[in-house]
């Protein structure tokens, strides 16, 4: 965010800011901060080097959106939004993972369609203009621990759409009911309460 808000463009910059904006709290060992940076600097060079194969036409960063459906209001925020010269929008969101995601995950990905529905209902500003009615031309996740190719992208169709909005009204029923459904996944090996009061827990 900073780097993008501030107009840096250089490596240099990006160690500059993971310099000054740096936290050392929470870390039990010197050696597991070292390693974490080094982490970070390894996920600001892909960054850095992604820009110079696709340069950036930055419209927003850490932007806000805030949009109302049939039986809820969906809050959540933008990594980055871009804007080409024919007007397409393209929203990009970051991971810290080396893991990319397949054409079919995403076009499962939740919070892109959330993504993809705040632009069309709430839409965005650009100078004194907001653009809302369209669809993103396209929706990427940028995993930036992934040396070999960090961007993995969607455009969603109309049906796409239709899914996210069927999903969403879905849980927000379940939700009111008091519905909420064990999912057995990687997550589960993290959870603090399985063994508390979960229905999957051991099968």
């Amino acid at each position: 965010e900073e780097f993008h808000s501030q107009g840096f463009a250089k490596m240099d910059d990006m160690y500059m800011l993971l310099d000054e904006l740096w936290a050392s709290d929470g870390y039990k060992f010197n050696q597991q901060e070292e390693q974490y940076k080094e982490d970070a600097k390894l996920m600001i060079n892909n960054y850095i080097e992604y820009l110079e194969e696709h340069p950036a036409n930055i419209v927003g960063v850490e932007k806000k959106l805030s949009f109302t459906m049939d039986n809820c209001i969906i809050n959540g925020r933008y990594d980055r939004i871009d804007l080409d010269s024919e007007g397409n929008i393209f929203i990009y969101d970051y991971k810290t993972s080396k893991t990319s995601q397949s054409s079919s995950q995403l076009k499962r990905n939740i919070q892109l369609g959330v993504y993809a529905l705040g632009i069309y209902y709430d839409g965005i500003q650009i100078k004194n203009k907001i653009l809302k009615n369209i669809y993103p031309e396209k929706l990427s996740i940028l995993s930036l621990r992934n040396n070999d190719n960090i961007e993995s992208s969607i455009t969603f169709t109309e049906d796409d759409i239709a899914g996210f909005v069927d999903k969403i009204n879905d849980t927000v029923i379940g939700i009111s009911n008091g519905e909420f459904k064990a999912t057995k996944n990687f997550y589960c090996d993290s959870c603090d309460y399985k063994e508390l009061f979960c229905p999957l827990f051991n099968k």
